[in-house]
């Protein structure tokens, strides 16, 4: 039996999972989505562990964001489990179904959430994000103000790439399409002048798909814009 059928078996009998599906591989690691339901979200940190033990010979395991590089003494060598719960799921054609509950995945929507709504929810937050990372930046809290990029990037910029490229799997550079140039540039080396370029960066990307994507329902948040805006300048 192969790896993935011995996952997939497992996720079968795992409470709060509802279908397990293979991505391409990352660089050396084969991919894994495993959809679940809310309370099956909030036990992976405890789930997950037990399910790449289970799965094969474990050599070791770390945390990657909210999923789990393993890595076995046999095939596959290296894979990332990544949970995701099921009502954020949007259908991708490189995605190949290993296993359902009772047709969950088929009967999903598979619609990413409007532009609008993602666009305000990326207005409501990277502000604050920007400002904060500026100021961390400014007192040379280097680690944490590093981190908030991710943040950034993960939770305002790439969302909204991935929508207008139709691209929701697959590396950062690959979803952010035609911005993948500029989304290298939010990533900082380890000074403050550095992760200072990566938050204007970050601003400017923003600032673009919001002129491309705000409609009249689009509420900005200007106070806190002026304060990022003007924490960024050199």
């Amino acid at each position: 039996m192969d790896y993935a059928t011995r996952l997939a078996a497992l996720c079968s009998r795992e409470p709060g999972l509802t279908a397990l599906l293979s991505l391409p591989a990352q660089g050396d690691a084969a991919v894994f989505w495993l959809l679940c339901t809310e309370a099956g979200m909030a036990s992976m940190p405890r789930v997950l562990p037990r399910l790449a033990a289970d799965a094969g010979a474990l050599a070791a395991s770390a945390p990657e964001g909210e999923g789990l590089l393993c890595l076995y003494d046999g095939q596959p060598r290296m894979v990332l489990l990544r949970p995701l719960p099921a009502n954020h799921y949007v259908s991708t054609p490189d995605a190949a179904l290993l296993w359902e509950w009772r047709g969950e995945v088929r009967e999903l929507r598979h619609d990413p959430p409007e532009l609008a709504v993602l666009l305000q929810r990326a207005e409501n937050t990277i502000w604050l994000l920007l400002a904060h990372a500026a100021r961390l930046a400014d007192q040379n809290c280097l680690l944490e103000a590093a981190e908030l990029t991710v943040q950034i990037r993960h939770r305002c910029l790439l969302p909204l790439l991935e929508h207008i490229n139709g691209r929701f799997s697959g590396s950062e550079c690959h979803r952010a399409g035609n911005y993948a140039d500029q989304l290298l540039l939010t990533h900082p080396a380890a000074d403050a002048e550095s992760i200072k370029d990566a938050l204007e960066a970050a601003r400017q990307i923003y600032f673009a798909l919001r002129y491309e994507l705000a409609n009249e329902n689009f509420s900005r948040q200007e106070a806190v814009e002026l304060e990022a805006t003007r924490l960024l300048r050199p």
